[in-house]
């Protein structure tokens, strides 16, 4: 089985990879490796020709399993009670080809909470190596013409009379305008590390409104829907840097709209969850993304603008996950797009603090 694994490894979700299971038609577990044991309590030959209801009792887990198509990708997240309290898996599962091209499906699973921070952790090391070198390339090719005009500057200035006439005299401001640039520079280098999220407590609504203000600044002729269910109170978030986030989802439906854009939040209630969700549901009314683009929106520097970095959604989501959340995406040609925005809810009804204003 293992040659066999390795056939169809590259259609499996890289960042899914705490254990793995192959299970055949009938339903019986063909491969289990070692991860399983610390996911189910059990070793991996214990798991190895067993039914997969047995290894993992859910019926949930059979309705995802009866979906799985060749080539279609099914996830989803179960609560499961083995030989310990509830806990909470999630799940990949993948159809795939296995010895003899015979249909087998492979099963990711990972614990929600083990997953979650190992997913912020890869999300702070992705969005600190795109903005350094977003920052590094940029003051790069910056500072070669600066340095240019400036040593033009200089050399012209040493060639002139005392007393130049007004027009010439300008020249002798460009060495000090250089000078600031090249400051501004040396601070966007020093600060590109972004920093660790701060969460505290933070009104939703003060957010959302903040949020929708920015946004309205620039670009009229799109109308913009608030819909905030009054029963939400607070999510458990970094202000500053979901407002960044919340923005750039807005600005994002506002240029792609053709006249109006939604945004509704609304509390997603999970069974044996720590913590509810908070759900923002920014929606344009535009041509929507493509689906062969889906995937690739959230890449670094890929763009459907004509004059967009690609970087907006990239940090958006990758700041997103540093505060515990996630982005993803809907969109048809008919209903426009809507990025689904997922914090964490705060609990305590009381909780003080709210969206902060500069």
């Amino acid at each position: 089985m293992g040659t066999a694994i390795q056939k169809y490894s590259t259609q499996l979700d890289p960042d899914l990879c705490v254990a793995l299971l192959i299970v055949d038609q009938a339903g019986v577990i063909r491969h289990a490796d070692p991860g399983v044991e610390v996911l189910l309590g059990r070793g991996a030959g214990q798991c190895e020709g067993r039914s997969l209801d047995e290894a993992i009792p859910s019926i949930e887990l059979l309705m995802l399993m009866r979906e799985v198509n060749l080539g279609v990708v099914k996830r989803g997240t179960i609560a499961v009670a083995l030989d310990s309290p509830v806990r909470r898996l999630l799940l990949c599962l993948t159809a795939v080809r296995g010895v003899g091209e015979r249909p087998m499906v492979a099963i990711q699973v990972a614990s929600e909470d083990n997953y979650r921070e190992e997913r912020e952790a890869r999300a702070a090391v992705r969005l600190r190596t795109t903005i350094e070198s977003v920052i590094a390339g940029f003051a790069h090719e910056v500072r070669n013409p600066i340095a240019a005009i400036l040593s033009i500057t200089e050399a012209v200035l040493a060639g002139m009379d005392p007393s130049p006439p007004p027009a010439a005299s300008m020249l002798v401001r460009i060495p000090g305008l250089v000078n600031r640039v090249d400051k501004l520079i040396k601070e966007s280098l020093r600060y590109s590390r972004p920093r660790c999220p701060k969460r505290s407590p933070q009104r939703l609504r003060a957010l959302v409104e903040w949020s929708i203000e920015l946004a309205q600044m620039e670009k009229g002729g799109v109308d913009f829907e608030v819909v905030v269910d009054e029963a939400l109170d607070s999510v458990l978030v970094d202000a500053e840097q979901i407002e960044q986030v919340v923005v750039n989802l807005l600005c994002n439906a506002r240029d792609a709209a053709c006249t109006r854009v939604r945004l509704a939040a609304s509390r997603e209630v999970r069974p044996s969850a720590r913590a509810a969700r908070v759900v923002l549901e920014v929606t344009d009314d535009g041509r929507g993304v493509p689906a062969e683009l889906h995937e690739r929106i959230f890449e670094p520097f890929f763009t459907t603008k004509a004059h967009g970095t690609g970087l907006g959604l990239a940090i958006a989501r990758d700041l997103a996950r540093l505060n515990g959340g996630d982005i993803q995406l809907y969109s048809t040609s008919e209903r426009g797009s809507t990025f689904s925005l997922y914090l964490e809810e705060h609990a305590a009804p009381d909780a003080p603090g709210g969206a902060r204003r500069e």
